[in-house]
């Protein structure tokens, strides 16, 4: 009996053994299962934050462009009113130099 008693705490101590490893080795993956999703919710907060930067970005530049289209549409509104006063300018001119043609002949 001495010896199945040896061969049964024997047993169990490498039954408890196997079980104590077993559950350290669940225990080490859940513990890197854990830091992996503390890592993605980390890198996800991150890429949040980098979207709303580059949106207000955006915006700028948006809000940059209209203000560059705006500034080109006045400069077009001026040139014409420049090509306006040529014209009549030049329509002055000649209604001009044909009333001297016509009186001087």
């Amino acid at each position: 009996t001495f010896n199945k008693n040896n061969i049964l705490k024997t047993t169990i101590s490498d039954f408890v053994y196997n079980c104590t490893k077993a559950v350290h080795s669940h225990v080490d993956i859940i513990t890197q299962f854990k830091t992996a999703v503390d890592r993605l919710v980390q890198e996800n907060a991150q890429l949040k934050e980098d979207k709303l930067q580059l949106l207000e970005e955006i915006s700028c530049l948006k809000s940059a462009a209209i203000q560059s289209q705006n500034s080109i549409i006045s400069l077009q509104d001026e040139l014409l009113d420049c090509k306006d006063d040529q014209l009549i300018s030049v329509q002055s001119t000649v209604t001009d130099a044909v009333k001297t043609t016509v009186q001087t002949e």
